[in-house]
């Protein structure tokens, strides 16, 4: 068993969408708390993203915090490091002949995924 020294969420809830597609009820209060539970008993480092927070849930603030925030957030060495990284939300993948390719198709500003989809990476 590992034993981490740093612990990183980021925790994301969308449930405003424009274009005609459908508002949600319980994504953004499902990601908040998920944040809470992280943040208070599992002394987590959360970045919380939601429709209502400073950091606005679109595909360019995302690819921000993916390419730049978060490289600065992990302490060295990578091992050390625990990320989780928890989506809820619409959204669709990107399909290839092999099946869904794992990227994420952009139907309007807002970055729209899978609901619910959550990763857990370990280096």
């Amino acid at each position: 068993m590992m034993n981490f020294t740093h612990n990183l969420a980021i925790i994301i809830g969308i449930n405003q969408y424009q274009n005609g597609i459908a508002k949600l009820k319980t994504a953004k209060p499902d990601a908040e708390t998920l944040a809470d539970l992280l943040r208070d008993e599992y002394h987590y480092q959360v970045e919380l993203i939601t429709d209502d927070t400073g950091r606005q849930p679109t595909l360019k603030e995302l690819e921000n915090l993916l390419t730049k925030w978060l490289p600065e957030k992990l302490q060295p060495p990578a091992e050390n490091n625990r990320l989780l990284l928890y989506f809820a939300g619409h959204g669709m993948s990107l399909e290839s002949d092999h099946g869904s390719t794992g990227k994420f198709k952009k139907l309007s500003d807002r970055l729209l995924i899978y609901s619910r989809f959550h990763v857990y990476v370990v280096h």
